[in-house]
């Protein structure tokens, strides 16, 4: 059971509203000491409040930002829960109720408030708040327009030194559609559209304070933009060189290629003693050392890199910072709300941005370059080359689509393929004369060991036909021999490779990969080339760098471990959601997860939890769940009872990546699947 706490709610919501339009609602706390104690009665510094709203029927309502209202020991908090209402399409009275949840799920109790009714014409507002607070009610009075929060926002900029703030102003100023500046509260926003070949970029721009923790996280609760950038934390970018878009970054687009890294020191202290990075930073970091060593100014070179005794120069692309740097950028990607949301990408490893984005639960990507680490002999010099150097070769790579895997990657894949073929010396033996591999001479052991490289690199640099037909006639050579040892390297082998070269082979100049991040439909869902479930476990293996892993290999179109298919939860959709639907689908994420006993017997609420965490676990380490979207509703109300269902799916597990099928290649990948079967480790039986 939870300590006693005694809150002071502070809460604005209208008491009058005209169907159909949209209101704010905010809920913040105090925490009022109890009368003859002064003690915190926590043993942490913080206490999250979840807010339930109950608004039926008069509103429908929907979190702004996290519904989490954080109360700090010292009485604050670090800032309101926020709702959007939109009232009924009909005149009603009634109540809305505010239902409290600890962080361990415990119900803290609830709030009504009273009295409010949704009227059918518009009226001159007149409403007090449920409780002494200044603050706007919406909508506001006709001519005056809608408040930032209600806009979709696709950058959101914070700076952190003022006098980083008006050069940008002036630099934005004529790029501008119908600028505006709009007040929140203490927090002030200029807001733009920039028209750009790919669709407008709503771009909404809040002068900050150090720390940058503060202004993040209220603009996540004033806008929630798809990206955030910070801008002018530690020595900041030069005031008058900065170009919107510079270092927008999607966190999926940048699966890119990077060398080995340089500096086994530079590594370890970036990557392992100081903050704990989000695992792509490391990609982009590599790649940004990669192509800063061949520059045309030396000088650079000798400022930036001092201490740093680079080899010879290795595969880059032919581009030089120099160039890119005078090149004057403005957009990177028109159409940042194609990425997913809630990616705060920040240009430094500040601790700051890493406690909101930890709080937030917000993933973050560092990429300030080669400036957190190089030694420089002037800061400006620093700052200059190492901001434009990184931010230009990123836009760089979103513009090209390099989709390859990291050094890390390949050494991970050779090393499993090597483990595979030192199990069987036959299989070895055939591959070795089917791709042609010349001759070595010395040790045994060292002869072995050179073979299995020259193979692994041979059978990767195949495209997935080539591949196929080669490790098909292995596998079918090994089982006429009866060598049942052969046959199983074989299918470890074909298990991670051939789903790695299925989704790098390049259909009319894109790949699969590349072509992940285009999203559609309802919700963040991705279209991908299958058309079954076994297709797309294979797809989503390959993606994911890892082994194909079956749910049922008896079944004749097995699903993988990871995938969830929407049509095992729509028995009776024209009942719509029932909670007893949302309680079958929370204990089988659960089930699928393999969360905890413990957290079993938990609330619903603490299940969610664990089941976000365990998703978020199996993500880092290569290994997402995802879900099928593969019902097609005929009827209206079957076409409303799947939104519904994918709504709230979408709301309570936000890290589930959602994909549809392609139904025109159902016939096509049964084919494909039928003929690798065997190279996928499914029984021979099932045909």
């Amino acid at each position: 059971m939870n300590p006693h706490i005694d809150l002071v709610p502070i809460i604005t919501c209208p008491s009058t509203a005209t169907v159909g339009k949209r209101y704010l609602l905010s809920v913040d706390f105090r925490w009022k000491k109890s009368e003859g104690t002064d003690e915190w009665p926590f043993k942490t510094e913080e206490y999250p409040l979840t807010i339930l709203v109950d608004a039926f029927p008069l509103f429908d309502s929907n979190p702004l930002g996290e519904p989490v209202v954080v109360i700090h020991r010292h009485g604050g908090s670090y800032g309101e829960a926020r709702f959007l209402l939109t009232a009924a399409n009909k005149p009603v009275k009634g109540n809305i109720t505010l239902r409290l949840v600890a962080d361990n799920g415990w119900p803290m109790g609830e709030i009504p408030i009273e009295g409010i009714k949704i009227v059918a014409d518009d009226i001159q507002q007149s409403q007090e708040p449920f409780i002494n607070t200044i603050s706007d009610v919406f909508p506001h009075e006709e001519g005056v327009e809608e408040p930032a929060f209600l806009e979709t926002i696709d950058l959101g900029i914070i700076f952190t030194h003022e006098s980083a703030h008006v050069p940008l102003i002036e630099k934005l100023k004529p790029l501008f559609i119908t600028p505006k500046r709009i007040q929140r509260q203490a927090t002030s926003y200029d807001i733009g559209v920039i028209d750009t070949p790919e669709g407008k970029c709503r771009i909404a721009i809040q002068h900050g304070s150090p720390p940058p923790s503060a202004p993040a996280q209220r603009m996540i609760a004033d806008c929630s933009p798809a990206f955030i950038l910070v801008l002018g934390v530690a020595s900041g970018l030069p005031e008058k060189k900065i170009m919107i878009g510079d270092v927008v970054v999607a966190m999926d687009t940048l699966i890119i290629a990077d060398a080995k890294p340089l500096f086994d020191t530079i590594s370890k202290e970036i990557f392992g003693l100081k903050i704990r990075h989000h695992y792509l930073s490391a990609r982009i970091f590599n790649q940004c050392l990669h192509v800063e060593r061949p520059t045309r100014k030396p000088a650079w070179n000798d400022q930036e890199m001092i201490g740093q005794a680079y080899p010879k120069p290795t595969r880059a692309p032919a581009v030089f910072p120099s160039q890119l740097a005078s090149i004057d950028r403005k957009i990177v990607k028109g159409s940042l709300g194609m990425f997913p949301k809630d990616v705060l990408v920040f240009e430094d490893n500040g601790s700051e941005n890493y406690d909101v984005c930890q709080r937030e639960n917000i993933p973050f990507l560092n990429i300030r370059g080669v400036i957190s680490v190089a030694k420089p002999l002037q800061d400006n010099t620093q700052t200059h080359y190492a901001s434009h150097t990184a931010a230009s070769y990123t836009r760089m790579l979103i513009q090209s689509g390099l989709f390859c895997p990291t050094w890390e990657e390949l050494e991970n894949f050779k090393r499993k393929i090597a483990q595979s073929l030192a199990t069987s010396n036959s299989v070895m033996d055939l591959l070795w004369s089917k791709l042609g591999v010349m001759d070595f001479r010395g040790e045994p052991s060292r002869i072995q060991a050179t073979y299995q490289v020259h193979i692994i690199d041979k059978m990767m640099a195949l495209d997935f036909n080539a591949a196929k037909d080669i490790l098909l006639h292995a596998y079918q050579s090994m089982q006429s021999s009866k060598d049942t040892n052969g046959c199983r390297a074989i299918v470890n082998i074909s298990k991670i490779l051939l789903p790695w070269l299925f989704v790098s082979q390049t259909d009319a100049g894109e790949s699969i990969e590349q072509r992940w991040n285009k999203l559609e439909g309802l919700g963040n869902v991705r279209s991908i080339q299958a058309g079954t479930a076994s297709m797309a476990e294979i797809i989503m293996a390959g993606i994911d760098r890892r082994e194909v892993a079956w749910s049922n290999t008896n079944y004749k179109w097995p699903t993988g471990v990871h995938a969830i298919r929407l049509i095992d939860f729509l028995s009776q959709p024209e009942g719509g959601i029932s909670e007893k639907t949302k309680d079958f689908i929370i204990n089988d994420m659960a089930r699928r997860v393999a969360i905890p006993t413990e957290a079993l017997e938990s609330s619903q609420l603490n299940m969610i939890r664990t089941v976000l965490i365990e998703l978020d676990q199996a993500k880092k380490t290569g290994k997402r769940f995802y879900l099928i979207c593969d019902h097609n509703p005929l009827r209206h109300w079957d076409q409303k009872a799947y939104e519904e269902l994918l709504a709230w799916i979408i709301t309570t597990f936000p890290l589930l990546d959602l994909i549809r099928l392609d139904s025109s290649l159902v016939t096509h990948d049964q084919k494909l699947f039928n003929e690798i079967r065997p190279l996928m480790g499914i029984e021979e039986n099932v045909v």
